[in-house]
């Protein structure tokens, strides 16, 4: 085998967090934490990984008078596109040409 040079890393963090990382890691079919450290810091230093920290169970609600709020306003919107009382675009020229009718009126 070559000659590959190997180095420690020691992070110190809780008890109780090494615990939860070894149950998790062992879920999911990993040896041991460190495999997970060294997977993701392989792919990290490769610039195969980029971290992202996703928080579980982030459904956000709206009230229901809120709800009714922006079903009203949509509507609107859509009466006036159907009436031709909007503007619609498709691209920047659309937007610079619109924008100098009203700059005429």
């Amino acid at each position: 085998m070559g000659n590959i040079q190997y180095s420690k890393l020691q992070v110190p963090l809780k008890t109780s967090i090494k615990k939860m990382a070894e149950e998790v890691a062992e879920e999911y079919g990993y040896s041991s934490v460190q495999e997970v450290v060294r997977i993701f810091l392989t792919g990290f230093a490769q610039k195969k990984i980029q971290p992202s920290f996703l928080i579980n169970n982030t459904e956000e609600y709206i009230s229901p008078e809120y709800e009714a709020y922006l079903n009203k306003v949509t509507n609107q919107l859509r009466d006036e596109i159907k009436h031709g009382k909007a503007y619609t675009a498709h691209n920047a020229d659309d937007i610079i040409k619109i924008a100098k009718e009203f700059k005429d009126d």
